[in-house]
C-alpha cells in the first residue's frame, strides 16, 4: 500500500475518509475534496478507492488505472493520502472492513466518513451498517435533488447524532454526523464514461492530465 503522505506525520485531529470507485475521478469528486480541504484545513484526507464494488456494477478501469488517475487529479492538493488497502483484500470491498483495519493500525485517530446526501437511501444496504458508527462519524455533503436538512429523522434511527460544530467530532470515535454545504456539481462517472465512449468532449468533467492518461491507455473505449 503506497500513501502520498504519512498520516502520523500530519498530526491530525480528525481523519476524513472519502471513498468511491473513482471510475474515473471527475470534477465532482475534486469539488468535494477541495471543499474538505478548505473547511477542514487542519484535518487529513484519506481517499479510499474501492476495489470491487459491493452495490454497483464492476468498474470499467482497473484498480491500478483508477489509482493512477486519482494521483494525477490530486497531486496539487496537500494533506492527501491515497489508501490502496481495498485492493489487498479478496472479494467485495466493504467500508466497514477498511474502517476496522484503520482502527487496528491507529486506534488513537478519530475518523469521519464523507458521503453524499444521496447515500442515505442505500445506507441500510451497507455491509453490517449498524457497526459503522462504532468506528467513525459521518460528514454529509449536499447533492443535487437532496435536501441535506431532511437527514435528521433517518440519521436518528440509524443511531447518529447531529452536531453543528465540526469540532464536536473530536470528542468521540463515532456516532455523530455533521452537514457540510458545498457548491453542487452534478457530474457522475457514468456520464463521463458515456461521453468518452461516444467521443464527446469531457473538458468540463475531468482534469486535462486525467483525460490524457485515459486517451494514452485507451480506457473507456
Amino acid at each position: 500500500m503506497e500513501d502520498k503522505a504519512n498520516i502520523e506525520d500530519l498530526k491530525t485531529k480528525i481523519e476524513l475518509i472519502f471513498g468511491g470507485s473513482f471510475d474515473p475521478v471527475h470534477q465532482g469528486h475534486l469539488n468535494v475534496i477541495n471543499s474538505l480541504r478548505k473547511h477542514f484545513p487542519d484535518w487529513s484526507i484519506r481517499l479510499l478507492p474501492c476495489s470491487v464494488p459491493a452495490l454497483k456494477e464492476p468498474t470499467s478501469a482497473s484498480f491500478k488505472q483508477r489509482v493512477a488517475m486519482l494521483e494525477l487529479a490530486t497531486k496539487a492538493i496537500k494533506g492527501i493520502v491515497i489508501d490502496q488497502r481495498e485492493n489487498d483484500r479478496f472479494g467485495k470491498s466493504y467500508t466497514l472492513d477498511s474502517l476496522k483495519s484503520l482502527a487496528k493500525e491507529n486506534p488513537n485517530v478519530k475518523r469521519a466518513l464523507v458521503v453524499g446526501a444521496d447515500t442515505l437511501k442505500s445506507m441500510h444496504k451497507w455491509f453490517h451498517w449498524q457497526e459503522v458508527r462504532e468506528y467513525c462519524h459521518l460528514i454529509f455533503v449536499n447533492r443535487p435533488g437532496y435536501d441535506i436538512n431532511d437527514l435528521a429523522k433517518e440519521m436518528k434511527l440509524l443511531g447518529f447524532v447531529l452536531v453543528k460544530n465540526k469540532h464536536e467530532l473530536e470528542s468521540s470515535q463515532g456516532s455523530k454526523y455533521y452537514c457540510l454545504i458545498i457548491e453542487e456539481k452534478d457530474i457522475s462517472s457514468s456520464e463521463v464514461r458515456s461521453h468518452l465512449l461516444n467521443n464527446l468532449s469531457v473538458d468540463r468533467f475531468i482534469p486535462n492530465n486525467v483525460n490524457e492518461y485515459i486517451v494514452k491507455n485507451k480506457i473507456y473505449q
